[in-house]
């Protein structure tokens, strides 16, 4: 004989819930044992999976050996000599120096690594000249220092990126304000000094009217949270 918890009715060992209240019953001498537990109390921490950086540059490396290879032979069994292969096989290895380099080592400051990446696209372009033997030495007159203005800008955008919280509307416009400059320069040395053309100002005055368009949307609380709510930035 039971009686239930709630209103104290006198209940029927066949009842699952008191006619009066509507309580369910429970017996505790029909309690099933707790099931137990499907997991292990002691749970071992698993080790940290650490990507092996230098395993990957290596096989980076192997992988870009393959067309390198590949493309030395046929110039080894077509023209019994090495030529044009070294172009396909320089640009494989400008490949590895902007995307393999950075994974060999964390140490490695990025500022020392963009320098290394405009070295390597100089001498690219200066053994495109010696191969193609043109003799008018236009790595010297035109690459290196195209590469030069772009590598100073590059890396000096990069000093002020990192070193000074930079708002992301600032970066963009300082980012256009290079470009502009950038291509500037390229006319001044394709044309040794001498404006003709003036095809860059068709590039720098777009570039820096954006420039100055995101710098005063930055300056303007207003603007800003506008732009931010249409553009989700």
């Amino acid at each position: 004989m039971s009686y239930c918890v709630n209103c104290g009715v006198k209940l029927a060992a066949s009842e699952k819930s008191c006619p009066l209240c509507h309580i369910e019953v429970i017996n505790p001498a029909e309690r099933k044992k707790q099931a137990e537990h499907p997991y292990p109390d002691n749970i071992e921490p698993l080790g940290e999976n650490k990507f092996d950086r230098r395993g990957f540059a290596m096989l980076f490396a192997i992988l870009l050996m393959i067309p390198a290879l590949i493309t030395l032979t046929i110039n080894l069994l077509v023209n019994k000599t090495v030529s044009w292969s070294l172009i396909t096989a320089g640009s494989l290895a400008l490949l590895f120096v902007w995307f393999g380099l950075p994974l060999i080592s964390k140490r490695v400051k990025f500022t020392l690594l963009l320098c290394l990446d405009i070295i390597s696209v100089f001498a690219y372009l200066f053994l495109i000249e010696q191969i193609t033997g043109s003799g008018s030495q236009w790595s010297l007159r035109l690459g290196l220092p195209i590469t030069a203005a772009a590598g100073i800008l590059i890396v000096g955008l990069q000093l002020v990126f990192v070193h000074k919280k930079v708002p992301l509307l600032t970066k963009l416009a300082l980012i256009l304000f290079s470009a502009g400059f950038l291509v500037f320069m390229i006319e001044l040395f394709v044309t040794g000094f001498k404006i003709v053309s003036f095809w860059s100002v068709f590039v720098f005055i777009p570039c820096t009217m954006l420039g100055l368009a995101f710098l005063l949307i930055e300056s303007r609380k207003n603007l800003k949270e506008f732009a931010r709510r249409k553009l989700f930035f």
